[in-house]
């Protein structure tokens, strides 16, 4: 067989023991990643969607408090979320000195390096460096986080800090070493400042460490041990209080309104089949695909069949069943809401490759670092010539968004899941997915021009102060409020309720309709959109109601010609007031009137007329 050149041997030799090379790998990985997400944001042309226009709202809210010296506003200032995720971007903000969404998904890099440098740590702490690798590659690329760390929310660095605490309470040794502990609790403070979910996902792992630490202290007869979980609490405690104490009602009233959304959506009754096994469903189907869940279920067999296994790898094992025993008790249930297990389910699911003869090894191991590279490739940027989606349906199927809300009927056991397709419709579906580019919500860049950015440029650059929208009857993922809020703070442009408030209008048309200005308001750009609508702009101006002459500018003439109506004129002429006339079949016409003369004046005047005829120059002969 074919052997390595003598000359590459020591270079390979010296790469493999250089002591930084796992380091230096996981530094490469986060970088390619953060530089592709960058890549799909400047190829993506979609506005935001719901929860990532609100959170990028957020993040603006929170860098106005702390433009304005409001520091103690900016610490416990309450919007629905802790701040944790908005004050990094907010930093981002600050350092580029940039209004542009990709910074604060760049912000986004940071977690993605914790994510990565804490699964590698959990696995090679527990099964060594190869492990380590493959966990931190697999999690990192997994279709669902490859997805959420283009976007800006909130789940992806819940994971990363779930990932963090999870690897600081292994390394704590069951809080016995000091300094690990006091970190353990600093972390699990910035978790908590994270999303309040974050307790929920530890709570398994950290009783069973306290637990077993208290034992250990009882034997040692040492109280070193519970010094330690005093200072990790209150470590915690330091980190997240001060937002908590301030926000506590608010935290409280804002929880107790998921009963009303899992009725909307038509979530499972909670002790149903269907509601036990939906997390089940959502791991395989949106977290996972088959691939990567049926090696995690291998880690699980081998944990069951080989003594010693499973307690070498409690930790992770605990993470899991915390991450799905606790939230499958809330009644309102999500596809994102069991994503931070996702670090000790990648320790899981490739720990017992090490356990394969080498030729066995390196070839699966290749096999993981292939698919998931594929994997995130496509999900990110497509690939033509695979299937853009291959799912096993096992029942009914059901269009939800935005046809339909409530329950979806079918099986009572293969839990109806989300799937959200490139058109922005959603779907339940029931079934396991084997693999998809589609991503969660966004996938490969689209290429649809929805303008709703676009409008509030044209509002800014018309010096408009306020504007109205008319959008589609229901709140379009494309089209959606939470994104009118987000490019208002941006651009510094109120979005007011009313037409007869605003300075700027814009308009969603359905394919066919043509309706006329709106009283006071000039058109200035008519928009194609991708589903066969148009986005009609308007900014207020004289009337242009068909037949009546109106006193114009350059620039009013040059917006209506931009708006979809041919108007030909002779060029701006000094001194000259610019009348327009507009006919009903179509026509236009341009007069030059003098300095005095006021627009309908019947005298004489310079005019240029626009027929929407064949040969109009010959029609009106």
């Amino acid at each position: 067989s074919p052997r390595m050149p003598a000359r590459t041997r020591p270079l390979r030799s010296t790469l493999v023991a250089w002591r930084h090379l796992d380091a230096a790998l996981l530094v490469l990985l986060v970088l390619a990643i953060a530089a592709l997400d960058q890549l799909w944001v400047a190829l993506e042309t979609r506005p935001p969607h719901w929860d990532k226009a609100r959170h990028l709202t957020n993040a603006l809210v929170y860098r106005d408090l702390f433009a304005s010296g409001d520091l103690w506003g900016a610490i416990v200032d309450y919007h629905t979320y802790p701040p944790l995720v908005y004050w990094l971007a907010d930093a981002f903000y600050a350092v580029f000195r940039t209004n542009d969404e990709w910074a604060p998904i760049l912000s986004q890099s940071v977690f993605l390096a914790v994510l990565v440098f804490a699964t590698y740590g959990l696995g090679r702490r527990l099964w060594g460096r190869g492990t380590g690798l493959l966990a931190a590659l697999l999690v990192a690329t997994s279709p669902m986080l490859a997805s959420l760390f283009k976007d800006f929310m909130l789940d992806a660095p819940l994971t990363a800090m779930t990932a963090l605490a999870l690897y600081l309470l292994v390394r704590s040794q069951e809080l016995a070493r000091r300094g690990a502990s006091i970190a353990l609790g600093v972390a699990c403070g910035l978790g908590m400042l994270t999303k309040w979910s974050f307790g929920l996902y530890l709570a398994f792992p950290v009783v069973v460490a306290v637990l077993h630490g208290a034992r250990q202290a009882a034997k040692e007869r040492s109280l070193r041990r519970v010094a330690n979980v005093a200072l990790a609490l209150g470590a915690a405690a330091l980190v997240a209080l001060p937002w908590y104490v301030a926000n506590a009602a608010r935290v409280i009233d804002g929880l107790a309104g998921s009963r009303t959304a899992a009725q909307i959506e038509g979530d499972p009754p909670l002790l149903s089949a269907a509601g036990i096994l939906w997390y089940f469903w959502n791991l395989v189907s949106n977290q996972l695909y088959l691939g990567p869940f049926l090696f995690f279920v291998v880690g699980l067999l081998f944990a069951i069949a080989v003594p010693g296994v499973a307690r070498h790898n409690r930790y992770p094992l605990l993470l899991v069943a915390s991450s799905y025993a606790l939230p499958t008790l809330l009644v309102n249930k999500d596809d994102r809401y069991t994503l931070p297990m996702l670090a000790g389910v990648a320790v899981l699911a490739v720990y017992w490759i090490g356990w394969l003869p080498a030729p066995w090894r390196r070839l699966v191991a290749s096999a993981v670092v292939v698919y998931s590279a594929g994997t995130f490739v496509a999900s990110s940027f497509g690939a033509s010539f695979l299937p853009g989606d291959v799912f096993l349906r096992l029942g009914r199927s059901c269009d939800t968004y935005p046809y339909h809300t409530g329950p979806c009927p079918g099986s009572k056991v293969a839990s109806g899941t989300q799937t959200w397709l490139p058109s922005g419709r959603g779907k339940t579906m029931r079934g396991i997915r084997v693999w998809s580019q589609y991503g969660y919500i966004d996938g490969p860049p689209s290429g649809e021009r929805w303008y709703q950015e676009e409008m509030f440029e044209e509002a800014r650059r018309a010096g408009a102060r306020t504007l109205f929208f008319q959008g589609p009857p229901t709140d379009f993922v494309w089209l959606n409020g939470f994104a009118m809020q987000y490019f208002a703070r941006k651009y510094g442009v109120t979005w007011v309720g009313s037409v007869d408030q605003a300075d700027f209008a814009g308009f969603y048309v359905v394919p066919g309709h043509a309706p006329s200005p709106p009283s006071g308001f000039v058109p200035t750009r008519r928009l194609p959109l991708p589903d066969g609508g148009r986005l009609l702009l308007y900014r207020r101006g004289p009337a242009l109601a068909p037949g009546a002459p109106v006193a114009v500018s350059a620039d009013d003439l040059r917006r209506v010609a931009a708006s979809g109506q041919p108007i030909y004129w002779a060029g701006p002429r000094p001194g000259a007031t610019y009348e327009l006339r507009l006919g009903a079949d179509g026509s236009a016409a341009v007069r030059y009137l003098p300095p005095g003369m006021p627009a309908g004046d019947p005298r004489p005047a310079l005019r240029v007329g626009t027929y929407p005829l064949a040969d109009a120059f010959a029609a009106t002969a």
